[in-house]
Parts: C-alpha cells; structure tokens; sequence
C-alpha cells in the first residue's frame, strides 16, 4: 500500500486561510459561503474549505463572546486584526474534531506547534480560559450540549449544498484507488458506526437515511459511494485527510468513467491521455486511478490553479501524471510526443449553472463562453492519433451543451462522431436537438447530484 500522505501544516495553513477570508465576508454581508467558496478558481481543497466554513459560521456567536469576555483583545489589541483566524482555532479547540479530551486537545496543539505562526501557540496558552468561559455559559443557559449555541442562519446548511437551498444533494465520496480498496474503505466506515448496503440509489428507500449508511452507486458501483444522512461533515475524517477518499459529486466522476468505459484495458503501455482543463484536480486524479499504467497531462494555465492542482496530485498519489502550467490551446498535436495520446477528457470554463452559479447570466457571456468551448473542442481534434474524447461542463445552457456538441460535430467534418452517451443513464440531452438522445443531462432537482452535461466523440476509422 502506497504511504499515505496528510495535509501538511503549510497545506493546512492555506485552507485555514481560506476560511478566514471566507467567513469574513459572509459575516459581512458581502455573500455567501458556497458562492465564495465554489465560485472563486483560486480556492484549493473546496469541500474541505467550504466543510470547515460552515462550522465556523455556525457556532461564531459564541465564538465571538468567549473571544470578548476572555479580554484577548485588550491584551493584545494587535490580534484583532487576527479575530477571523482565532475564531477558526477556537472553534478547533472546542466544538471541533480534536475538542473534549486531553489526549486529542494536546494532538491539536502539536500540530499546530508545526505551524510557524504565532496565533497558533496562542491556543494551548489560552485553552483553560476559553473552555472555562464556555463551560460557564453552557451552564448558565442550562445547555447539556453544544448544539444550542449554533447560529439558527446556518443551521440547516450543509457541507456540499448545491448554490439553491432549495435543492438538497446526495453526499458522495470517490475510493481513491491510488492509495486504498473499496473493502477497505468500507471497514473503515464500518468502525466508525455506518452500515454498508451494497445495493443502487433506485432500491434505497426501506432505510431511514437519518441513519448512519455508506450505499453503493448504482451506475459507479466499484469507485462511488453515497453517504447518509447527507449533511454530514467529512473535513475531520482521516480517510479525506489522507486522500484515501475523495468528496466528489457523482456527476463530475461521470467523464473519467466514460473514458474508461470505452478504453478500459485496451491501451498500451506507452498510450496517453490528456486532461485539457485539469485543476482542480478531482477528475484528473480519476482518470490516473482508471488508468494507472498510463501517462497523463494535466494542463492548466492559471499559475494559483496549477499548484492547487500539483498538490492534489501528490497528495492523491497519482504519480503517472505530468502536471503543465501551459494553454492546452497553445500545444501543438502534431509534436511527437502526442503522437500515442488516444483520448482526451475536456471540462472546460463554463457558466456554472448547474450548481446555480448562472441563474442571471447574461446571453452575450454564454455565446462567449461557447465560442471558447467550441475552440477547445476542435483543438481536440487535431490530435492526430486520439480515438476518444469526452466533453462536459457543469452548466444546463443549451448554448454550452447541445449547441456546441452540434458546432463541434460539424466542425470535425466526418471525422468523429458523437457516440450515444452513457446508455444506462435514462436522462438524456434536448429533445430539441438533433444529438440531444446521445447526450446525458443531469439535473440536481431530480437526481439530487449537482447539474451536468457529459457526451463523448469516437474518431471514424475509415476502412
């Protein structure tokens, strides 16, 4: 078994940075978490971010009161500046996972002795106080748990909401195997009080899904699996540190699977893949795992990005792929050494909309979006010797999906074609379109996993 690799304090650092800035904003009325989180390419390890975001929100009344009566700041009137960051590892320190007993307080304060900030050391100083003034206020409102200090605004929220609160997701993890088995997975889960039922999503309602459960996916049945209830907080599990699994909604796993669907087991040693818009880095590390014999290039031209998607790579143990801070529109297919890439998985730029992230687009932005899709997708095609690419966007604009499958399919002038999609999947594309039946759609109201829009082109090798 490869050596697991844990978040390292710098790593950790960043996304407690993350947060800070996050949750700043949202307490000032200046968004909200998922648009802040999910919305912004430069965030690394979003569901992590976004995971701890919420838990801080909720419980940063009392957070803020312990802070005030605790005297810090006319102690040291230089951390108000800090007030985001202390709410963060007073929240560590007392609702989070590590919080309760002595043994797990004092595993908290050495990792953060690793960090080399001193705010950090400020919590093993402080700890005794912080604990006293909460304890004190527990027993002052007669509160048994901690559960009555949560912010009624956040209480409902989830660590995976899709941007529309009126549409609730089914949590899924990926096995990441890279790095573990799905058995093993599934003991781990089974230790901490899930029960495992190896059955589909269709045949799923004789459970109480308030009840602890790890249900397999009935479509990705060896790599996905569905968490219930769906609210729960997955940053502090150890199988998410170590990259063992990875939270990933169903519907981005959908073109690594396609992919694989198509050319499981009948690459060679020396093919290749290319993912064209890789960071963050989910999908990527799938399509390393699927394929593990073979090499991968990851492009990504945004230098934040592409370190977020370095260290993913590292961090998830795909060492067969090559990560490339470039413009995939700027390679040249005819080079050598694309000369044995076989398939290539484009995800491109889009408006967002299937994870309510373009409700008010404009059309003028959407054609523009379209003609760089379009772009992309026809850069695919010059590859000289690829037999297979997938195209996606987590958009619901017909204008990024049908249209430019349409566009694209014409522009290829006979030499691809667009394969019927995913047969298994009942949703297919608009009945508008002529493509739209070998196209998959989903949509988060009725599949309850964030919208998306996969469909594939096979190269015609003419006789």
């Amino acid at each position: 078994m490869p050596k697991k690799n844990r978040m390292s304090p710098g790593q950790l650092f960043k996304v407690y940075r993350q947060v800070e800035g996050i949750t700043q904003k949202c307490l000032a009325g200046h968004g909200n978490i998922q648009t802040l989180t999910f919305n912004n390419n430069s965030i690394m390890s979003k569901g992590m971010t976004f995971a701890l975001g919420i838990e801080v929100l909720k419980y940063h009344k009392i957070i803020d009161k312990i802070i005030a009566e605790s005297g810090l700041f006319k102690k040291k009137p230089s951390l108000k500046k800090d007030q985001g960051m202390l709410r963060i590892i007073m929240f560590e320190a007392l609702f989070g996972e590590k919080s309760g007993d002595s043994t797990s307080i004092e595993e908290l304060w050495k990792r953060y002795d690793k960090i080399n900030f001193d705010l950090f050391k400020l919590g093993r100083t402080e700890y005794a106080t912080w604990k006293s003034l909460l304890d004190k206020e527990k027993k002052k409102l007669g509160y048994t748990t901690n559960e009555g200090f949560v912010d009624p605004k956040y209480a409902k929220s989830k660590t995976h909401q899709h941007d529309n609160p009126e549409i609730e997701l089914i949590r899924y993890v990926r096995v990441n195997t890279l790095k573990t088995t799905k058995e093993e997975v599934i003991n781990k889960f089974s230790e901490l009080g899930y029960e495992y039922r190896p059955v589909g999503l269709d045949k799923t309602d004789d459970f109480d899904k308030n009840e602890k459960s790890i249900v397999e996916d009935n479509h990705l049945t060896n790599d996905v699996l569905a968490l219930y209830p769906s609210n729960v907080t997955l940053h502090d599990l150890e199988m998410i540190k170590s990259y063992e699994i990875i939270a990933q909604d169903k519907s981005s796993c959908f073109p690594p699977f396609l992919i694989h669907k198509e050319l499981g087991g009948k690459l060679g040693k020396n093919d290749c893949l290319i993912d064209a818009c890789s960071a963050p880095g989910n999908k990527t590390c799938y399509l390393a795992a699927l394929f593990p014999s073979n090499q991968i290039y990851a492009y990504e031209r945004n230098k934040n990005r592409y370190e977020t998607l370095k260290n993913r790579m590292v961090l998830a143990g795909a060492s067969n792929v090559e990560c490339k801070l470039d413009d995939f529109l700027q390679t040249n297919p005819s080079d050598p050494k694309f000369k044995n890439v076989k398939a290539i998985m484009l995800d491109p730029s889009c408006s967002g909309s299937g994870i309510g992230h373009g409700n008010s687009i404009k059309k003028e932005r959407l054609l523009s979006l379209q003609q760089f899709q379009l772009k992309l997708l026809t850069h695919c095609f010059n590859f000289p010797n690829v037999q297979f690419i997938s195209y996606s966007t987590c958009s619901v604009c017909e204008e990024e999906n049908e249209c430019v499958t349409e566009m694209g399919l014409k522009a290829s002038n006979g030499a691809f074609e667009v394969v019927h999609t995913f047969p298994e999947w009942e949703h297919r594309g608009l009945e508008s379109s002529p493509v739209g039946d070998k196209c998959v759609r989903v949509d988060p109201k009725r599949d309850k996993t964030n919208g998306f829009f996969v469909v594939c082109f096979r190269r015609v090798n003419k006789q």
